[in-house]
């Protein structure tokens, strides 16, 4: 099992797993309402009920993260298929950053975290995806925290939503390698000013942790789930674990 820990000191935990299927999840988004300042992808979106928290700091003091390969046997230690994504004061602007794992699956899963890591990088890094139709007074008058926030908010998170697609879509044509047998989890935590988003696809996780305990911003895309498995096998994939030697070995997994 490979795990891939970015930490942020009074935020959040960013964890992956590698127990993940072949076929893409959908992306789930969960966000938070406003908080006092003292204290491979599918195409549809699952929007979850807000979690609001009523202690986090307005700027991020410590981010921290850590990756360990899997072992085979126990002895001999797997390509590490992990990839980070840790993005702060994004386009100048203090108060805006976004942390993110990639988990990778499959026999080029190393290849495809690296390449959604670097797509996800570029594609928030790019001024003009801010400037939605009701933001464009951006181009002149420079980007702010509150625009940002509407910017991926707006349209039922549309904007994070195509970022999701568009990967996707991109690994399908844009690469050198062969992915039809692998693909990564994607979880990405977005930190506006005193709100988080969080969005996710695959088993990957993201937790906030505070004194007053902890509280999961993400939905697990696991197959032994009913609403999961109903999802893929209605787009034609089946849910069953590895087959060796005539039987069933382990977890279930996602096949297409």
């Amino acid at each position: 099992m490979m795990t891939q820990r970015i930490r942020v000191k009074s935020r959040s935990l960013l964890q992956g797993n590698n127990d993940i299927s072949n076929l893409s999840s959908i992306p789930s988004i969960q966000k938070t309402n406003e908080i006092p300042s003292n204290n491979h992808i599918k195409k549809s979106l699952a929007l979850s009920t807000p979690i609001i928290k009523n202690e986090i700091k307005k700027s991020i003091s410590c981010i921290s993260y850590k990756s360990l390969p899997g072992k085979i046997n126990s002895s001999v230690t797997k390509i590490n298929q992990d990839s980070f994504l840790i993005m702060t004061n994004i386009l100048g602007v203090n108060g805006y950053s976004i942390m993110a794992v990639f988990d990778g699956h499959g026999s080029v899963g190393h290849l495809v975290s690296d390449y959604c890591k670097k797509f996800f990088e570029t594609f928030f890094n790019k001024k003009e995806i801010y400037l939605s139709k009701n933001n464009k007074s951006n181009s002149s008058n420079g980007m702010s925290i509150n625009s940002i926030y509407h910017s991926l908010v707006d349209d039922s998170y549309s904007l994070i939503n195509s970022v999701f697609n568009l990967c996707e879509n991109s690994l399908t044509k844009d690469v050198q390698f062969n992915s039809n047998l692998s693909g990564c989890t994607a979880v990405v935590v977005f930190c506006v000013g005193e709100k988080l988003i969080c969005a996710n696809a695959g088993d990957s996780r993201a937790i906030f942790s505070s004194k007053e305990g902890v509280t999961s911003l993400s939905f697990d895309h696991k197959p032994e789930k009913i609403s999961e498995k109903t999802r893929i096998l209605k787009n034609g994939g089946k849910v069953h674990p590895i087959k060796e030697n005539g039987r069933f070995v382990g977890p279930c997994r996602v096949w297409v």
